[in-house]
Parts: structure tokens; sequence; C-alpha cells
């Protein structure tokens, strides 16, 4: 027989199975379709060589008025700025510095552990603390002691342990008369849904603020929101405090409460997101305390006056107002949308908001019922459309809600982690027209899976990777990632062929392929590779030959052959009913991209 090209439609399928899915690519990892071809994807290196502490959900970069360009990292530990390759501190103080009264520390022979005593502290495990003002102690130098550290246990309301380098000499207490200073930084968070209840685990208004039914701050997993307010910076910790941050000053200085700002009236001081409308110049808080009140309504939105980021109280003269949805127990999320509009989804609904000016400064719409947000970072606008997904479908709103028929839908929903959702976030690549969503493989606690959508195309893969947060491309910049990883590092994306310096494996594996419905036996004699490589490393791949007699058969593996860029042809001489061919690579310094195998494929009979 003359040779045939092995013809397959782009994107991966599993609506159906391996067998019936004839002629369409079924499985694979690390892999895009361009013009309707599969090719590795790009590699990442670290953006700096400077790590953060802690797990990121939150990127954000936005430029000053003298062109500095800042990104900020919000992770459960920390709130930094990055400025060119060095991240700043700028997470808030929760209490300033107090005095601990004379010699409040107290140390063990032989140990390198403080305990450190401290009425009604107020701190938890992992918390930072800055200690000020010490005498040596039992041997441990004073510049170990007066300086930043992590809090390792909290033995009670009233004492916490931290450690030094330099163990003690004797069993003692210490610190000086003259009182030592603590000064306690923002409350830290949790990494993982897991074992926290999560907003609306009870209905609004029941129990007291810091209930089990409505977790404290240090009691959920932490997500930040961020936007800025023209060259500053504002950003809430979900659920909790409004923050702000000058950028006239520079990073030497600490974000601090919006609340606590010069003429501030009325600010919120819970709220579930902050948003900048940039169009009329409004700050937005979903999902807040109402006016005079300390509880957060789920459901609530308020917003400040006009070109005025700390008046939030509504009079004759001003912009500020507010609303309550009526759909809904909880505000999940809230993103720019198509045509100036603000798209707001509620746990059982989506809203429009649009500004229409005075009295009543925002219209607000119902579009559409039993529809939702998977998690808070599930949705994006990208190029005119807001793209986003729900607990089981994925769907598109530019101006009417559609749903996106998905390829993938089962295999993505089966494979979930439910009890995750929340960690779910969209990653937007407009340089390869893709849209992204990261989530927890069932049984996961770690974000170690992907699915992407691509819009020109109108296909789907998924693969698998640990990231935790992503901003798209900007000025010749790549889009920049976080991981999950216990070594924190911002990744720039899309760079060379290397998983950071090592070698990126990727795959892609195809559905059966048989003569006559797998009526007959086939003979595959022949296979000449259509593959292209790039990058600096030793051009080679391997291809492998699967084989079964019936769909209820497992696949086992017939050969592998090594593929370089100058092999012409390989031989298998496999008799099989059907066949799947598999193509990857894990060489360093190597990509590829694949065009058509042709097969030389004879019917051998039917026993």
């Amino acid at each position: 027989m003359p040779l045939e090209k092995m013809l397959m439609k782009p994107g991966y399928n599993r609506e159906g199975t391996q067998y019936t899915n004839e002629g369409q690519w079924y499985d694979g990892d690390k892999v895009r379709f361009r013009k309707g071809l599969p090719e590795s994807i790009g590699g990442w290196e670290k953006f700096t060589s400077n790590s953060f502490l802690g797990i990121c959900r939150s990127i954000f970069r936005w430029y000053t008025l003298t062109s500095i360009k800042y990104h900020t990292i919000g992770t459960h530990l920390k709130y930094y700025i990055l400025e060119g390759n060095a991240f700043t501190d700028i997470t808030p103080i929760r209490a300033a510095a107090a005095n601990l009264g004379s010699n409040p520390f107290d140390v063990t022979s032989g140990s390198a552990t403080i305990t450190v005593n401290h009425t009604d502290h107020g701190a938890v495990i992992n918390d930072f603390v800055t200690l000020a003002s010490s005498d040596a102690v039992a041997g441990i130098p004073v510049g170990e002691i007066n300086a930043e550290h992590q809090i390792l246990t909290t033995p009670d309301a009233d004492s916490y342990t931290i450690a030094v380098t330099t163990s003690a000499s004797s069993n003692t207490s210490g610190g000086g008369t003259t009182p030592p200073t603590a000064e306690y930084q923002l409350t830290t968070g949790l990494t993982t849904s897991v074992n926290s209840p999560g907003w609306g685990a009870g209905a609004w208004g029941t129990g007291g603020w810091g209930d089990a039914k409505v977790p404290a701050i240090q009691d959920r997993m932490r997500i930040f929101h961020q936007d800025n307010w023209g060259e500053d910076l504002i950003f809430n910790v979900r659920g909790f405090d409004i923050f702000f941050w000058d950028a006239s000053v520079g990073t030497g200085t600490r974000a601090t409460l919006l609340s606590a700002e010069s003429g501030a009236d009325n600010v919120p001081t819970k709220c579930t997101q902050i948003l900048v409308s940039q169009v009329d110049r409004h700050a937005i808080a979903y999902g807040c305390n109402e006016l005079g009140e300390s509880a957060l309504d789920p459901l609530l939105i308020r917003w400040s006056d006009q070109e005025n980021l700390v008046d939030w109280d509504p009079t004759a003269v001003n912009t500020s107002g507010d609303q309550r949805l009526g759909v809904g127990s909880k505000i999940i999320a809230a993103s720019r949308g198509t045509k100036g509009e603000i798209i707001i989804w509620t746990d059982l609904g989506m809203y429009a908001q649009q500004y229409i000016g005075p009295p009543f400064t925002y219209g607000f719409s119902f579009i559409a019922g039993d529809v939702s947000l998977i998690g808070p970072n599930a949705a994006a606008l990208v190029n005119g459309l807001v793209y986003w997904m729900d607990t089981n479908n994925f769907y598109v709103y530019d101006g009417n809600v559609r749903v996106l028929p998905c390829s993938v839908l089962d295999f993505v929903f089966d494979d979930i982690e439910s009890d995750e959702f929340e960690q779910v976030f969209i990653a937007p690549n407009v340089q390869y027209n893709e849209i992204s969503w990261f989530y927890c493989s069932e049984g996961e606690t770690a974000i170690d899976r992907y699915v992407t959508y691509n819009y020109e195309e109108e296909i789907w893969y998924f693969g698998s990777l640990d990231r935790s947060a992503w901003i798209d491309s900007a000025d010749t910049e790549q889009p920049l990632a976080t991981s999950m990883s216990s070594t924190y590092y911002l990744w720039k994306h899309e760079t060379g062929q290397n998983d950071d310096g090592s070698a990126l494996t990727s795959y892609v594996e195809g559905s059966d392929i048989d003569i006559g419905d797998g009526d007959d036996f086939m003979f595959m004699s022949r296979i000449i590779p259509d593959i292209t490589f790039k990058g600096s490393g030793s051009a080679t791949g391997t291809l492998t030959i699967k084989k079964r007699n019936y769909p209820g058969d497992g696949l086992s593996t017939h050969g592998t052959h090594t593929i370089t860029d100058s092999t012409k042809q390989v031989f298998p001489r496999l008799r099989t009913r059907q066949a799947v061919i598999r193509w990857g690579s894990a060489a360093a310094n190597v990509g590829w991209r694949m065009g058509h195998l042709r097969i030389d494929n004879k019917p051998d009979g039917k026993r």
C-alpha cells in the first residue's frame, strides 16, 4: 500500500474513549497546538535570582507617572513590591511597637529557642514580629534578637517562641530592664482551603464576628486583591482590611490602612475584593461592611466619591454610594468587562455594573442565573471578552453569556479536587491565543494541572504544571508566574525550551489507528517522521508505538524509536488491530513541532 498521512484534528478529545476518537489526539503534556499542529510549549526561567516567602495567589503590574514599573506579589505570609530585580516587603503592620516589660525573654541552656512573653499578643504560628531594644541574653547576641522573626509556636495568648542562631549558655530570663519592644506584621493566612470553612459557611448575620461561622483572618486561604489608584496602590486581604501604598514615598515604606489615611471618612474596614473603575475613577468595595457597621455583608457593594479614594460617606454633594445585590448569598468576585462594564459573580448568578452618572452613579443589571465562578481568581477580560470557569463548565461573556463547548470537559471536572475550587486561577497568554485555568487534581491540595482553551482555533488541551499565580506579558516581557514549591520564585515563561535549566518533558499521544474499523489486522512496516526541532540542544525525541487487539485490552508498548533531525524512516514491523502513536522529547534545550507522519500500513488478515 502507498504511504498514508496520519491526519489528526488539533486539540485533545476526551469526550469518548481512545478507541472511538480515531483521527484525534487523546493525551499529552506541556504541548500546545498552533495552526493545527502540536508543538512543545515554551520553557521558563527565573525572572529574578531573588526568592520570596510564601505561596503567591496574586501578581499585579502597574506604572507610576515617571514610568517606573512595579509588580506586587501577595503571598500567604507577605506582601511585596518588585522594582527591577529586588523584592521589598511592604506588609502592613498589625500592631505597632509595644513595650514587653523588663526581661520578657525566657531561654534554656543549650537551646536556640526564645520564649517571648507578651500579654494578649494576638499572634499565630508563622506570623512575623520585629523585636528591638533588647540586651544580649545568656550569650545570645543583640543582633540576633533585635531582628525580624517568624513565630514558631504560640503556647498561649501571652507567649510565643522564636528561633535564633546561637544557643543560650544558661537557663534565665533576660532582655533588659529598659523594655524591649515588639512590632507585629499583618496576620498570616492559610495555603489551602482544606480545614478552612471559607466565607459564607453560615448564614449572613448569624453569630458575631470571629465565631466559627465567620473565619478569622488567619483561618482562611490567603488571597489578596489589588488595583492601582493612579500611580498609587490599594489592596485588600480577602474578607478583611483595605490597605494603601503611596508610590511617591518609594519602596522603603510599608502599606498602611486606607481607613487611617488623612481625611478618611467611613472607608470600608472589611472587603471581599477592592477594584478601581479606571474610566470614572471610583474605588469599589465588593462584599463589605455597611456604613457605620463592623460586620461584613457579603452581598453589599460600596464605592468612594469620584476622584477621592478616602471619602466613602454618601452625601448630596458627592458620588459615594452603595448597592446590595439580591441574588445569592455572597459575592465571589468582580472583573472588568466589555464596554466599560464590571461583571460581578455571586454564588447564584451574574450582574453587570455600569457607570450612569449622578445621582445614582452606577446601574446594576442581572444578566444570568444559575451561573457562578469556581474561585475568585478564575475570570479575566481577554481581548474584549470575559472568560471564566464555573464548577461544571467554561463560559465567555460578550454581551451575552455563552457556554464554551469543551472537548475535555468530563476529564477536567472528573479530575479536579472540589475541596480546592478556591485555588483555581486563570492564566491568559495572548501571544499564543490561549487561556488556561490551573487547578488541583483529585486528592491534591497543591495546584498541579492546567487546562487550556485556544480561542483562535477553538480547541482544548491540558497538562501538568505547578503554578499558583500568573500575569500575562506586557511590553517586551514574557508571562510571569509563581509556583507552589517550597522555594518561591517569579518565573518568566515562553523563554527557551527548558524547565529552569533542566529538560522540559513534553509528549502528545493519539487515539487508536486501525484498518477497516478493526475488522482486519494491520501490518505497520514503516513510518516516516515529520518533526521539526528548535533550540541549541541535541535534536532528539522518542516515537513510541503501542498496540491492542480489542478496545477492552490495555495498551502495550510494541517499541520505541529515537528520532533525530537526520532520521529518515523507522521500521516498527507491527501486527495488530489497533495502534497508538506517541511522540515526545525529554532532551534539554530542545523544542519540537510535529507535522504529519506518513505510515505504511497493510491489511494482514482477520485472525
